[in-house]
């Protein structure tokens, strides 16, 4: 009764990553495409920086085009190995730890560029910064790690038996 418990609990936090990673490629893509959009458009920058904006923000170099893209195919890659767990998980079978592990790495990676943009002086609200960091880790950790306690506790009784 408790084995089937725990994955029915394993199966709500699976669900849960799913559409949370689903909602985040989304947005990362429409982000990512509304900035090739600006960047690429003289006379829409040359509008942004009559307003006083600041149009430098709005133009993504390769690097970080290359990094942006690399974390919405890891997402994507996360998003694949959590429906494969999710069959796993229906049919009480060991999961996959590592998207799980990706998660934990990908938000890792992204508080680390979040204190070197704060260290390096790119203006913006700390506060606001930090509090948004642990939302997000919050959002975006809260179920990877309910999912690897869950298969945790799993192996335990498996191994008791």
């Amino acid at each position: 009764m408790l084995k089937e418990s725990l994955f029915g609990k394993m199966k709500t936090w699976n669900t849960v990553t799913i559409i949370l990673k689903v909602i985040s490629i989304i947005f990362g893509i429409i982000g990512v495409g509304s900035l090739l959009l600006i960047g690429n458009s003289p006379d829409l920058l040359d509008e942004l920086g009559k307003m006083g904006l600041d149009t430098s923000i709005y133009q993504l170099d390769a690097i970080s085009l290359t990094i942006t893209s690399v974390i919405i195919i890891i997402q994507v890659v996360i998003v694949v190995m959590a429906i494969m767990n999710a069959k796993k998980i229906k049919n009480m079978e060991q999961i996959n730890n590592l998207p799980y592990i990706l998660i934990l790495i990908v938000q890792a990676y992204s508080i680390i560029d979040t204190v070197i943009s704060l260290i390096s002086g790119i203006e913006v609200s700390i506060l606001v910064t930090i509090i948004s960091a642990l939302i997000g880790t919050l959002i975006s950790v809260g179920p990877a790690v309910m999912v690897l306690l869950k298969n945790k506790e799993i192996g335990k009784l498996e191994e008791e038996n």
